[in-house]
C-alpha cells in the first residue's frame, strides 16, 4: 500500500469539510431555522455514517478496501454537487445523507488500509494521514475566507462545493490508478470479535460524544456570545487547523513514544480542562487560544485510541472491526450533536462545554478501567 497516494488522495478529498462546517450553520442562519433544526443537519451526517458503517466493514473484508474506498470517493462528489444547487432545507438533508454515506464508505477503507499495514506505528500513519486532511482542509477554509470576502454567500457556497467534487473524483481517479488492494485475509466463518473490543466502543462513544457536543454548537456559541463577523468564524478554524495539521505528525510520534495508555489520558484530562475553562473567555481572541490547546490535545488522545482500537483482532476481520469502531464513533456524535442542540436552545449556550469536559474525563476513567482490569488477567495466568 502506497502511503504517499493515501496521503494525496486524503489531501484532496478533504477541502471543503471544514469550510462547510462554519459555512453550513450560516446558511441555515439565512435560512430562518432554529438551533435544533441546524444540529440536526448535523446529526443527519451521523446517522448515515452509523447506519453505513455497520455494513461497510463486512464489506471490506468481502471485496477488498480499494473498491470500497473509490465508491466513496464518487459518492462524495455528488454530494459536493448536489449541495452546491441546494436551495431547500430537503436537498440540504438529502445532500448530507449521502456526504454521510460517502464519509462512511472513505473513513471505513481507510481505516482498514492503515490497520492492514504491517510497517511503523498505527498512531504514526494514522497522523500523517491526518496531516495530509489537515492541509487539504485548510485550503478549503483559505478558498472559502477569498469566497466570501470577493462573491456573494450563495456564489461563494456554491464554487467551494463545486471545487470539492472535482477533487473527491479526482482522488477516485488516483486511487484507481496507484493504489493497491488490501484485503487484510478472507473472512474465516466464526470469527468473533474480542471481548475488549466491546469496552472500547463504549469509550469510542463517550468521546465522540464530548467532541460532537460542541463541535456542533460551537458557531453559534460564537455568534451568539462574541457577536462576532464571519471572517473571525473562518479564524476559529483556520488557526486551529494549522496547529493540529503540523503538529498531527508529532503527536502521532509521542503517542507510540510514551504509550497509548499515557497518551489518551494526557489527551483527554486536558481537552476536559480546556473546555470547562471556554465559558470564561473574555473575549474572542482568548477563546481562539483555549479553542486551539483543545484542538491539539484532542488530537493527541485520538490517536492514541485509534492505536489501541487497531491492535485489536485477526486478519480476515478488520474490516468488521474499522466499521463497528467508527460506526461507534458516530453513533456518539449524533447523541451529542442533538443533546447539545437542546441544551444550548434550553438551558444555556454555555451548557454543551461543561457536559463535553465531564465527558472526556468519563472517557479516560472508562478507558483505564479496562486497561487495570486487562492487566489484572493478564497477572493470574501468570505461574
Amino acid at each position: 500500500m502506497n502511503q504517499r497516494t493515501l496521503q494525496n488522495i486524503s489531501y484532496f478529498a478533504s477541502l471543503p469539510e471544514m469550510a462547510l462546517s462554519f459555512l453550513l450553520p450560516l446558511y441555515c442562519i439565512e435560512l430562518g431555522f432554529s438551533p435544533l433544526e441546524t444540529t440536526g443537519l448535523f446529526a443527519v451526517v451521523s446517522l448515515a455514517l452509523l447506519a453505513a458503517k455497520w455494513c461497510i466493514g463486512g464489506l471490506c473484508d468481502r471485496i477488498g478496501r480499494k473498491k470500497v474506498f473509490q465508491m466513496g470517493l464518487l459518492l462524495k462528489g455528488i454530494s459536493y454537487g448536489l449541495l452546491a444547487y441546494a436551495h431547500s432545507a430537503g436537498l440540504l438533508y438529502v445532500g448530507q445523507v449521502l456526504k454521510g454515506v460517502a464519509l462512511a464508505l472513505v473513513s471505513v477503507s481507510l481505516y482498514a488500509m492503515l490497520s492492514d499495514q504491517k510497517t511503523g506505528a498505527f498512531a504514526a500513519r494514522q497522523s500523517r494521514i491526518a496531516a495530509a486532511e489537515g492541509r487539504g482542509q485548510l485550503l478549503g477554509v483559505l478558498l472559502a475566507w477569498v469566497l466570501l470576502l470577493a462573491t456573494t454567500f450563495e456564489q461563494g457556497w456554491q464554487i467551494l462545493l463545486l471545487v470539492g467534487a472535482v477533487a473527491a473524483f479526482y482522488g477516485a481517479a488516483l486511487a484507481h490508478r496507484q493504489l493497491e488492494e488490501t484485503q487484510g485475509g478472507a473472512p474465516r466463518h466464526g470469527q468473533k470479535l474480542p471481548g475488549k473490543f466491546y469496552g472500547l466502543l463504549t469509550v469510542s462513544v463517550w468521546y465522540s460524544f464530548a467532541t460532537a457536543s460542541v463541535g456542533a454548537t460551537l458557531v453559534l456559541y460564537l455568534t451568539a456570545r462574541y457577536q462576532v463577523r464571519t471572517e473571525y468564524l473562518a479564524l476559529v478554524l483556520l488557526v486551529p487547523a494549522v496547529a493540529r495539521t503540523y503538529l498531527s505528525p508529532a503527536l502521532g510520534r509521542m503517542s507510540a513514544k510514551i504509550g497509548e495508555r499515557k497518551a489518551f489520558a494526557l489527551g483527554s484530562l486536558l481537552s476536559a480542562a480546556l473546555l470547562a475553562a471556554a465559558p470564561g473567555a473574555a473575549s474572542p481572541q482568548a477563546f481562539l487560544v483555549v479553542w486551539t490547546l483543545y484542538r491539539v490535545a484532542s488530537a493527541l488522545a485520538s490517536f492514541a485510541f485509534g492505536a489501541t482500537v487497531a491492535g485489536q483482532g485477526e486478519e480476515g476481520m478488520r474490516g468488521r472491526i474499522s466499521g463497528a469502531y467508527l460506526a461507534s464513533d458516530n453513533l456518539g456524535s449524533l447523541l451529542g450533536a442533538l443533546l447539545a442542540g437542546v441544551l444550548f436552545q434550553m438551558v444555556d449556550v454555555q451548557a454543551p462545554f461543561y457536559l463535553a469536559a465531564a465527558l472526556f474525563v468519563v472517557a479516560a476513567g472508562t478507558l483505564w478501567g479496562i486497561w487495570k482490569k486487562e492487566d489484572g488477567a493478564r497477572c493470574k495466568k501468570l505461574p
